[in-house]
């Protein structure tokens, strides 16, 4: 075993800020840019319809530009809890906020243009060929479907490990695993997640952690946290004490 002096990162993550997340934030801004300045123009045109249909995309678009800022720029390292028997480590809470007033903008907005998309003033918006609408049905869907979530956990990231076992929950839901269960820890799920930890569940999908430098901004240390506990059960009396924050803050972990 070797002792970890600071945190290297697992074998298959990669930064955050890669090209992929460049190309995302410029969708983002141009989206945002483009819905405003077609908002401007219904208003102008009269069209109180085709302003509150871009203005919602707008704040559709500007919402999750503001929560990706918030998820690379904004330390979540008070976002680390110890007590109740748990080492709980979370994403940064305005990230749901942000995500939720995007949602909550692009619901009303993609409602009225299906349902209006006949009409002259918001077919000019942004057409009103089959391939938008089915693209705005799929935003109407996946948006209700994320609003659920989030009103129902409130919770845009939660990792809690016990002596007992782990447990994840997100807005899409909760999965928990006793260690005993865990047969592997990998750090790739093919092209499905970003930084992620994977555990692989006896009898069960696997538990996917995605983007998990991002809770309590523990960065690659919360990979070799999460190793290093399965790897080691006499340890474990160390997330009920305090002790496994003290080894967090220190990068105080081994692996084989």
């Amino acid at each position: 075993m070797r002792q970890l002096d600071n945190a290297p990162p697992p074998p298959h993550w990669r930064p955050n800020l890669t090209a992929w997340t460049w190309v995302g934030v410029a969708v983002f801004v141009v989206g945002t840019v483009y819905c405003v300045v077609q908002a401007a123009t219904s208003v102008a045109h009269g069209s109180a319809l085709g302003a509150l249909i871009a203005g919602g995309l707008a704040v559709t678009c500007a919402g999750a530009m503001a929560a990706l800022a918030v998820t690379f720029t904004v330390s979540a390292v008070r976002y680390r809890e110890s007590g109740g028997s748990a080492t709980t480590l979370r994403v940064h809470p305005a990230i749901a906020v942000l995500y939720g007033i995007a949602l909550a903008g692009a619901v009303p907005a993609s409602s009225l243009y299906l349902i209006f998309s006949a009409r002259e003033s918001v077919r000019m918006l942004f057409g009103g060929g089959m391939v938008v609408r089915f693209l705005m049905a799929a935003l109407l869907g996946l948006s209700l479907l994320g609003l659920i979530g989030l009103v129902r956990s409130r919770e845009p990231g939660r990792l809690r490990l016990t002596a007992t076992g782990v447990q994840h929950a997100t807005f899409l839901g909760t999965r928990s695993a006793r260690w005993d269960q865990i047969t592997d820890i990998a750090d790739t799920a093919g092209n499905r997640a970003v930084n992620p930890i994977v555990l692989a569940v006896r009898d069960a999908k696997p538990i996917v952690v995605s983007n998990a430098d991002r809770y309590g901004d523990g960065g690659p240390a919360v990979y070799w946290m999460v190793r290093h506990y399965w790897r080691h059960p006499q340890d474990r009396g160390e997330l009920a004490d305090g002790r496994a924050m003290q080894r967090l803050a220190a990068v105080q972990f081994t692996t084989d």
